[in-house]
């Protein structure tokens, strides 16, 4: 691939930091297919005043795979919706591991999703299982639309990914947002990472929370 895809500086942290995880070849044409280079020094620059950032985010996306390996063994064909799915070729991990286990995945993102659908779609070019929304997740009256209008279906399991994406929005914008896949019988699983502050946290984490706090 000749031209490669400038990428906004949290987005380029975010993957550099977990470059480690991306090792089957699909994913490494993935991101070769990215233009890291403005914003080298400044993921240098994050990683020597925090270091701790790349098993940090290392360590988030590895829960969520191993949430998606429990969750998409133990339920049929579920939809995947990965809300605020920036640049992270998770979509691809999906197929490569889970093809056969997933109905359909919808990314939605508010910016640079036309151009990761290029970049998939010059990887996997007839792959119709995959389905972009280019949306402010937190409008949620657009976002429901776009969803139905790229197949989402109400009535089947729904694994819902909001990783990285809860720092970001106000908690009503979060509540009204989960809002949208409230179900009844409750068949509906959420991934997301969140942080506590240390006022909230239980007695029983203070232990592991307070040496790791003077790193």
């Amino acid at each position: 691939m000749t031209v490669q895809l400038k990428v906004p500086a949290t987005s380029r942290l975010v993957l550099e930091a977990a470059m480690q995880l991306y090792t089957s070849p699909l994913q490494q044409q993935y991101m070769a297919a990215i233009d890291f280079s403005e914003t080298s020094r400044i993921f240098y620059e994050l990683q020597r005043s925090f270091p701790q950032i790349i098993d940090t985010i290392c360590l988030r996306k590895q829960s969520i795979r191993e949430l998606l390996k429990t969750q998409l063994t133990a339920i049929s064909m579920p939809q995947v919706v990965i809300l605020g799915a920036g640049l992270d070729p998770l979509s691809l991990y999906l197929l490569e591991n889970y093809r056969e286990n997933i109905s359909r995945i919808i990314e939605v993102d508010n910016g640079y999703i036309e151009e990761k659908q290029h970049i998939y779609h010059h990887l996997i070019p007839v792959e119709a299982q995959i389905q972009f929304v280019k949306c402010d997740v937190t409008d949620t009256a657009l976002l429901w639309s776009k969803l139905l209008e790229k197949g989402y279906q109400e009535n089947i399991p729904t694994i819902i990914i909001f990783e990285g994406v809860i720092h970001y929005i106000s908690n009503e914008a979060f509540i009204q947002t989960m809002q949208l896949f409230k179900t009844a019988d409750h068949r509906n699983h959420v991934m997301l990472d969140y942080s506590v502050s240390e006022e909230n946290l239980v007695p029983s984490f203070l232990p592991t929370f307070c040496p790791a706090k003077e790193l």
